[in-house]
Order: C-alpha cells, then sequence, then structure tokens
C-alpha cells in the first residue's frame, strides 16, 4: 500500500467515487487496521496518542468527516470549509460505512462518496494510518510532512505487523496473488479449465482464469469436521456464527446466480458452456506383480 502525506491544518479530501471503492469504506486511525485490531481510530474524542491536547473535553479532535452526494453526514466538525465548528462524536461514519454493503448499483449511483480530514494536533508527528474498515490487512501509512514536503518522523513508527505481497512472474503478468504454484500442469488439477483458448490477451486472461480455477480446486480439497450449534439465535458462539456465515454464501450466492441467469438470458447466452476435460487415472504401479504373488501359497504364506 502507497504511504502517503499529509500536512497539518491543511485539509485533504479523500474521493471513494470510483467503483474499485466499493466494498472499502476508508477508515483512519492512529494504529494499523483500527478497529479491526481494537485499536484507536482518529475520532472527536480520543487524543491522539501522547499528545498533551484536551481536545476529548469538547469532542473536537482530529476526525475524518465522511460525506456522499456534497452533503456532510455528521454533526462535529473541526474544518469550518466543510461544516460550521462543533463538538461532537458524530462524524458521520455510522451513515457511510453501512452504504458500502448497498448492491452495487445502488451504492454507485446514490452519490459521491468522500471523507475530509485536517489535522490539527501540532504535538503529534508519528504516522497514523488508513484502512479498510470491512476487510482487514488492508492498512497503509500515513506520515506528517511539513510546508515544503520534508516528514516530520522518518522512522516508521508505529510499525505494520505484516509486510504485503509484491507479485512476481505469472501473478505479476495476471494482477493476481498466491498463483505462481497453480499454473498448469499442475498434479491435483486436470489439464484445463478454460477449453479452446484463443492467442492473445483473451488466451492469457483464460490461463490465468485457468490457475485461478486450480488454486481453488486445490483448496476446496479439505477432511470434514463438526459444527455443533445449540442455539441458533446465539451470535457470541462461534459454531453459531458459522453457520449464520454459511446461510448468507448460500442464499446470497444463489440470488447472485439467479442474476446471473437473468443476465445471460438478456444477452441471448446459453447458460452453460461446459467443455468435456478427461481426466486420466494413472494405475499403481507394480499391481501386476502383486496380484502374481497373490495366486500361489505354500505352507499358509504367500509366494
Amino acid at each position: 500500500m502507497p504511504t502517503l502525506g499529509i500536512e497539518k491544518g491543511v485539509t485533504y479530501v479523500f474521493d471513494q467515487g470510483d467503483e474499485s471503492n466499493y466494498y472499502h469504506p476508508l477508515g483512519l486511525a492512529y494504529y494499523p487496521d483500527g478497529a479491526h485490531d481494537d485499536v484507536d481510530e482518529l475520532e472527536p474524542v480520543i487524543v491522539p496518542p501522547g499528545s498533551s491536547s484536551d481536545c476529548e473535553a469538547d469532542a473536537m479532535c482530529p476526525a475524518p468527516m465522511y460525506r456522499k452526494g456534497n452533503q456532510y453526514l455528521g454533526a462535529y466538525s473541526n474544518n469550518e470549509a466543510i461544516a460550521p465548528l462543533q463538538g461532537s462524536d458524530n462524524f458521520g461514519l455510522d451513515d457511510y460505512e453501512p452504504e458500502f454493503f448497498l448492491d452495487f448499483l445502488t451504492w454507485k449511483t446514490a452519490g459521491k462518496y468522500e471523507v475530509a480530514l485536517k489535522f490539527d494536533v501540532d504535538d503529534f508527528t508519528q504516522d497514523i494510518f488508513y484502512f479498510c474498515h470491512i476487510h482487514q490487512f488492508m492498512t497503509g501509512r500515513i506520515k506528517f510532512v511539513d510546508e515544503k514536503g520534508d516528514v516530520l518522523q522518518e522512522e516508521n513508527k508505529p510499525g505494520i505487523p505484516y509486510e504485503y505481497e509484491s507479485p512476481t512472474g505469472f501473478d505479476e503478468s495476471c494482477g493476481t496473488s498466491g498463483l505462481n504454484s497453480f499454473v498448469l500442469p499442475h498434479k491435483e488439477c486436470p489439464s484445463t479449465f478454460v477449453c479452446d483458448k484463443p492467442e492473445g490477451p483473451v488466451g492469457d486472461f483464460a490461463t490465468c482464469l485457468d490457475a485461478m480455477n486450480c488454486a481453488m480446486t486445490v483448496g476446496m480439497t479439505t477432511t470434514s469436521g463438526e459444527v455443533q450449534c445449540d442455539d441458533i439465535e446465539d451470535e457470541d458462539h462461534p459454531h453459531c456464527q458459522m453457520v449464520h456465515l454459511c446461510y448468507e454464501i448460500i442464499n446470497g450466492q444463489n440470488f447472485q446466480i439467479q442474476t446471473m441467469r437473468g443476465i445471460l438470458e438478456l444477452l441471448d447466452y446459453d447458460e452453460e458452456d461446459d467443455c468435456k476435460v478427461p481426466i486420466k487415472s494413472k494405475k499403481l504401479k507394480n499391481n501386476k506383480k502383486n496380484s502374481k504373488k497373490k495366486k500361489k501359497k505354500k505352507d499358509g504364506k504367500t509366494m
């Protein structure tokens, strides 16, 4: 994730209008991953760590201000350019984040999503972090800079407790991660998943899909287990949470399948375009030799 630089007292607006932001509501925190790791985020009643500010008393500590369709969703404001100055614990997140769970078209056409930030506490110079409020392990560093663009703290503190993968080889060509070891041929996968690949970009993309499907095939071969949920309404029990999740996946995906069928019908496409890929079974070695040994017995022993 790229490292950003911001200046104290300057208003920055993070534009989340592009469709790639779907399901990725932006958060800002004093430590990596914010709420996912139960650490302090930038909120009106949270003083920056180590600062002598008493901003929490008036609920005026630095915090993001969430906007939709050019309208501010909260009450708090430390920025007259966005809304009249006011202390409050409502900075718009509770109305902003749920919007990113809407279906894609509703979200895309609901209005422009933006997050404004003005950090105005002077005695705090350590890095802060941007992150996704829905997905963990999607965090990046923000460093404070002066008016010349020089960083106020050279050292990357606090640290991010994990490293991001840098795609190489096959992954780099596909824009993927973790597929290098699933390029066909693969001993746990058929010879192909996409038949009759053409030359050029479409064929190259089909090769990427082959590796994706192989990775899923290998990943879906698993051992059996038992999930015991005595009370389906128990929201805190991990086994019951797993059952809830399965219901959501199964029914949600079935609805998506119905939607896809409707799209295929509108486009006059076949519902299926399956190709037959034979799976060759390997004969066990020494089978013939072993069978010959069992034909004759002498003195109760196999010869």
